[in-house]
């Protein structure tokens, strides 16, 4: 009994050690890739408020002076980040308001201060942290996939790209992109 409870703990401590690595990750950078659905345009943003990795609450309401792109991931889905964020970024810079949502409801609560001080000591740009997964809801999230949701000036969301990026899921978010920015 004893040595089971020996060996349990090491086999704990390697698991949690894995997400802790694997949510390091999603938080580095936001990206999704492309199944789009719902696009008709006509589904609003839910407005919430989360704290990042810096304790600091960040508040999602609309109207917005720009376009937003919200990126999710859990552990799963943060391999599939880069391939989105990068390529958004290097083409948009600040003329977006581009923020990544760590997906963290499978994380206990008493891993939550070490989880975000490794986005702290790991990420140096804020990610917002869904402990409860409800924001992740509100959005429809899919998980064990990178989510992306493109939201116009007023809270319409006009765009969920879901999975690892692809080159037609990129140039329909640029297209839908470069619409709005031309538009304001």
């Amino acid at each position: 009994m004893q040595v089971s409870s020996f060996h349990s703990r090491p086999t704990l401590a390697a698991l949690l050690l894995i997400l802790i690595a694997g949510l390091a990750i999603c938080s580095q950078h936001p990206s999704l890739r492309a199944e789009s659905r719902g696009n008709s345009g006509s589904e609003r943003a839910a407005g919430f408020e989360l704290k990042d990795q810096y304790n600091q609450v960040n508040s999602y309401r609309f109207p917005k002076s720009k376009p937003t792109i919200l990126v999710f991931g859990d552990r799963r889905g943060s391999e599939q980040i880069e391939g989105w964020v990068r390529p958004v970024w290097d083409r948009y810079q600040d003329r977006i308001d581009q923020k990544g949502v760590a997906v963290l409801s499978a994380v206990p609560v008493f891993m939550r201060g070490i989880i975000r001080s490794m986005f702290k000591s790991k990420v140096k740009y804020p990610v917002l942290l869904d402990w409860t997964g409800e924001v992740a809801r509100a959005y429809a999230y899919h998980s064990g996939k990178a989510n992306l949701v493109l939201i116009d000036q007023q809270g319409v969301i006009l765009l969920r790209l879901t999975g690892p990026v692809s080159r037609e899921g990129l140039q329909e978010l640029y297209a839908r992109i470069d619409r709005l920015i031309t538009m304001s």
